[in-house]
């Protein structure tokens, strides 16, 4: 990956599948059929993704991701195929992330058009600037949404010079996606709900597959309240699909069963101790059973680790005692992954009311915060008669608990 450490693009984890798909068909034309090749100075744009959660995989997927890893030529190689003036275009993009780290967000936007002006007819150039122009605008709003609406106006403009070739459109089209999703976010944030929504069901139309963005968004809120929204949500597979498993537990020789909790507010942690954003929010899920154990809350994290299966256990001992776990983990299968709609990354927490429902899918790491309000929200529906709030004890201080090495 070129130049590590640079962060042009501080977006979502739903970006990642965009840039994904962008990958797949851009950056493979003799595949896909495009008629340019993309260079490397658009990998310096396309690779600098900041996430907040990990891409699903398996054992297999690793290997194969490892060979085809092994095939990619050599960066190094990629670069002395650069001309003098491609190699001037990437250092302007660079500065535009270095720009764009440092909150200087104007300045990134015109190094950004610097070198779209320094290279009108490389489609390569146009393609990095539309989309390094999407996922800037994805993190402007309040104040700042006049920009993000002009960024907008700005990639639908390349997208439409890019149009202009037939043979361009089908690899425009996650781009258009992507930009349609943003879209709806700029509007719901501007209080047009029911456009916003229209512009949700168009992106998902077109197969935009992320709407859990929606749920962690706070330009979303009154999206959200929303039936229109449940139901998109259900038809996403967001809420409301069926869940259960009985599994072995991680830290003795019991089982855990969902029914076992039947009338009790669960939160499902589906995750892996080798993914960050996964233990940054252990700490939190320690707090909250701690907080609303007595209200009827229980946490079960369903564990999927990398390594091989017969080590699964005692490397999650160890991890529940570094971390203070105080709820119940479970070893994960994939029939239990199965049973969650486009299960595609780590974490994904379902939230579970009192009546069994899955009432949210969020994915990736959320706040504290985030997770206390949806949790207060649930437990505030319906709480049994005998149920009483502590009275005395305080909820203890969050520990980030001590680093762990990954087997």
């Amino acid at each position: 990956m070129i130049g590590a450490g640079l962060r042009l693009f501080a977006t979502p984890v739903g970006q990642f599948a965009v840039i994904r798909t962008i990958h797949e068909r851009i950056l493979t034309p003799e595949e896909n059929g495009m008629p340019f090749r993309i260079s490397p100075l658009v990998l310096a744009i396309l690779c600098f993704v900041s996430f907040s959660s990990c891409e699903k995989q398996t054992e297999v997927q690793q290997d194969d991701q490892t060979a085809e890893t092994d095939q990619q030529p050599e960066t190094s190689d990629d670069e002395s195929e650069l001309t003098e003036e491609q190699k001037a275009i990437q250092k302007i993009f660079l500065q535009a992330g270095k720009d764009f780290e440092a909150g200087r967000v104007d300045d990134a936007i015109a190094q950004i058009k610097k070198a779209q002006a320094a290279a009108p007819d490389d489609l390569n150039v146009q393609m990095a600037a539309a989309v390094s122009m999407t996922q800037i605008s994805s993190t402007l709003g309040g104040d700042e949404l006049e920009s993000a609406k002009s960024l907008v106006a700005s990639v639908e403009e390349i997208i439409e010079e890019l149009n202009s070739d037939e043979t361009i459109q089908a690899n425009t089209e996650p781009l258009v996606t992507r930009l349609t999703f943003e879209k709806a976010r700029i509007t719901a944030e501007e209080g047009q709900t029911e456009k916003a929504l229209d512009l949700l069901e168009e992106s998902m139309k077109r197969g935009f597959q992320q709407l859990a963005l929606v749920e962690g968004m706070k330009a979303f809120d009154a999206v959200r309240e929303t039936e229109r929204y449940n139901e998109l949500a259900k038809t996403a597979g967001l809420r409301g699909f069926p869940f259960d498993f009985t599994l072995p537990s991680a830290l003795d020789d019991s089982t855990i069963s969902l029914k076992d909790h039947a009338g009790k507010v669960v939160i499902v942690d589906i995750w892996g101790t080798w993914c960050p954003p996964c233990r940054a929010e252990v700490p939190h899920f320690v707090d909250l059973q701690f907080k609303y154990e007595d209200q009827g809350l229980q946490v079960i994290g369903i564990n999927y680790e990398q390594m091989p299966k017969d080590e699964w256990k005692p490397h999650i001992q160890k991890f529940a005692d570094a971390y203070n776990v105080n709820y119940l983990l479970a070893l994960g299968d994939d029939a239990t992954q199965d049973k969650v709609p486009d299960l595609e990354f780590f974490p994904t927490t379902l939230f579970i009311d009192r009546e069994g429902e899955v009432r949210l899918k969020l994915v990736g790491g959320a706040s504290f915060e985030k997770l206390d309000s949806i949790v207060k929200n649930l437990i505030d529906e319906k709480k049994p008669d005998n149920a009483t709030p502590k009275e005395s004890a305080e909820t203890p201080a969050k520990a980030d608990g001590p680093a762990v090495a990954e087997d």
